[in-house]
C-alpha cells in the first residue's frame, strides 16, 4: 500500500512539476505498472493548469470521498482546488486502501492482520501518518513530491 501511494504521489509531483493538477486522483484512476512501473494517472480530463501557488475556482471533476474540503466547499469558503487538493486525495486514498485491508483481512478470518493494520503502532501506523499529513488544511499538506519521498524513506 505505501509503494502504491507513494507511486501515485510521484506521479503527482511529476504533473505538478508540469504546472497542472488531477483534480481527480484516486486509486481506480492510476495504472501502477505503467510507464516502467512508475505509473500512469489515468484520467486526463479531470487534468487542469495549475502552478504551485495558483487557485482554481470551482470543485472541478472530482470523486467525492476522495476530494478535499476546500474543493467540495466544506471548508467555509467556495469550492476551489489547488494542488495541495491533489494531495488530500492522497490521503484519503491511504485511508481508503488500510480500511479495505483491514476489512478483507477481518472478513477472511485474519483478525490479527486487520487489527495490527488499524494499530497506531502497526502494520498500516507510517501510512496512516503520511495520510494525517496529507489530510492537514490546505495551507500545511506537504506536496507530492515530500509524500513520495516520504514514502521512498520509508521502503
Amino acid at each position: 500500500m505505501e509503494a502504491l501511494v507513494g507511486a501515485m504521489a510521484a506521479a503527482l509531483a511529476q504533473l505538478h512539476d508540469l504546472g497542472f493538477m488531477a483534480s481527480d486522483n484516486k486509486p481506480a484512476n492510476f495504472l501502477p505498472g505503467a510507464r516502467g512501473g512508475r505509473g500512469l494517472l489515468t484520467d486526463s480530463e479531470a487534468v487542469d493548469p495549475c502552478g504551485p501557488h495558483e487557485v482554481l475556482l470551482g470543485p472541478g471533476l472530482h470523486t467525492t470521498y476522495y476530494a478535499a474540503p476546500e474543493q467540495k466547499g466544506h471548508d467555509g469558503g467556495s469550492p476551489r482546488r489547488c494542488q495541495a487538493s491533489d494531495v488530500f486525495t492522497l490521503g484519503s486514498s491511504a485511508v481508503l486502501l488500510l480500511e479495505g485491508a483491514a476489512a478483507a483481512a477481518q472478513r477472511h478470518g485474519l483478525s490479527e492482520v486487520s487489527d495490527l493494520l488499524q494499530d497506531t503502532d502497526g502494520l498500516g501506523a507510517r501510512l496512516y501518518g503520511v495520510a494525517a499529513a496529507c489530510l492537514g488544511t490546505m495551507t500545511e499538506r506537504p506536496t507530492a513530491a515530500e509524500v513520495a519521498a516520504m514514502l521512498r524513506a520509508a521502503a
